[in-house]
């Protein structure tokens, strides 16, 4: 069911995510990102707002750091997904693989050959204070929106 405190959740996680797209656009100096990059984690950042950390944030929520950065990793966990998925399908096309299980590989050396080109200080401070600040503010607005009266 929609809620306020889900869609606060959703919007500050896809604002992470377009973020910390530029801010790993200019790291990719070997494999320039595909001009769908943003858009990807932005899409991405939205869809685990909304079902991870829209979830769990109550009004009265306990544990919002731990929320911020459970959305935070399933964020990472499901952009690096679609980013190496589609840069595999990019290779495929090109007929670098001989078979399919090559190329279903290929997409966890990507994945984890991004993840270290993420691993800088300023993209890890930006996916984390994003996580936890997109719970924080969708606990705020859960509680704002939870009055008596209210459809």
């Amino acid at each position: 069911m929609p809620t306020a405190g889900r869609l606060v959740a959703a919007a500050v996680l896809a604002a992470m995510g377009w973020c910390a797209s530029f801010l790993i656009a200019p790291l990719m100096v070997e494999d320039p990102p595909f001009e769908w990059f943003a858009h990807i984690n932005t899409a991405a950042g939205f869809v685990v707002g909304w079902t991870v950390i829209g979830v769990r944030v109550k009004p009265a929520a306990k544990g919002i750091v731990v929320h911020g950065l459970t959305g935070a990793f399933a964020w990472v966990f499901w952009a690096l997904l679609a980013q190496s998925t589609i840069k595999m399908l990019e290779r495929s096309l090109r007929k670098q693989y001989d078979q399919a299980m090559e190329a279903v590989i290929a997409v966890l050396e990507i994945a984890f050959e991004d993840l270290q080109i993420m691993a800088s200080g300023s993209v890890i401070f930006v996916v984390l204070g994003g996580g936890v600040l997109a719970a924080y503010l969708g606990a705020k607005a859960a509680l704002a929106f939870n009055k008596p009266g209210l459809p």
